[in-house]
């Protein structure tokens, strides 16, 4: 059931999706939105696309086949799990690889907001786009936007039990080292402040227009896919 491959089929510049998916709506709906052109920067990065996603939900299914439909392409696609050279810092690498990159795809899944690292590449994404014109496209794989944006339902219980779980290190940490009160606030603050960072670029990122897939059908705008990609950073 579901999306079961993905290829690109170069010379006419089709995506062929087999599984339950209508081809011709899903290509139109892209074609429509492709029409949208977006300004942006024209100088040379390192990556046309940054993919952030979560692997254990979607790495070996929905991830796998778009990483593989863009490589079979030629695009160079920045993919955490394999493009990190060895000995480097990841943070570092992450962060260049964002700012590096034309285009950051978002798989938005229901485990997605219970990592902190999902969540601070989302708020360098967001704010990639805000300052350098970065595209920005979400996918919600098996998620509503809705919730995505006001962190509700599923996705809103993986947010709130990524929160509780750093609330719950601190304290323990606290317990096992006697802090000053000023450093315990400290800690606080930084929590509130990342806490509010985190759902503002939920809120912005889940604003814009992307594909929808849940239970493993379309039923909005699909796999994004070459005719998107390509008009990106052609135009």
């Amino acid at each position: 059931a579901g999306v079961e491959s993905v290829k690109v089929d170069t010379p006419s510049n089709r995506l062929m999706v087999k599984g339950k998916v209508d081809p011709d709506k899903l290509r139109e709906k892209l074609q429509a939105k492709a029409k949208r052109r977006v300004s942006f920067i024209k100088e040379n990065k390192l990556y046309e696309v940054f993919l952030s996603f979560r692997g254990e939900d979607t790495r070996a299914s929905f991830t796998s086949h778009l990483y593989a439909s863009l490589h079979n392409a030629g695009i160079s696609i920045f993919r955490d799990d394999h493009s990190l050279q060895r000995g480097d810092q990841i943070s570092t690498s992450l962060l260049q690889a964002i700012e590096e990159s034309r285009i950051s795809v978002i798989v938005f899944s229901r485990n997605y907001a219970d990592s902190r690292w999902c969540l601070n590449e989302l708020v360098k994404i967001m704010e990639c786009q805000r300052t350098m014109g970065q595209i920005v496209v979400p996918v919600f794989y098996d998620v509503d936007p809705f919730e995505v944006r006001h962190q509700k339902g599923v996705f809103g219980k993986a947010f709130q039990n990524l929160l509780n779980r750093i609330s719950n290190e601190e304290d323990e940490s606290l317990s096992k080292e006697e802090e000053d009160e000023s450093l315990s606030k400290e800690e606080e603050h930084e929590l509130l402040h990342s806490e509010l960072s985190w759902r503002e670029a939920l809120r912005w990122a889940a604003s814009i227009a992307g594909f929808v897939v849940l239970n493993s059908r379309v039923v909005d705008n699909g796999v994004p896919n070459m005719h998107l990609i390509k008009d990106c950073w052609t135009s």
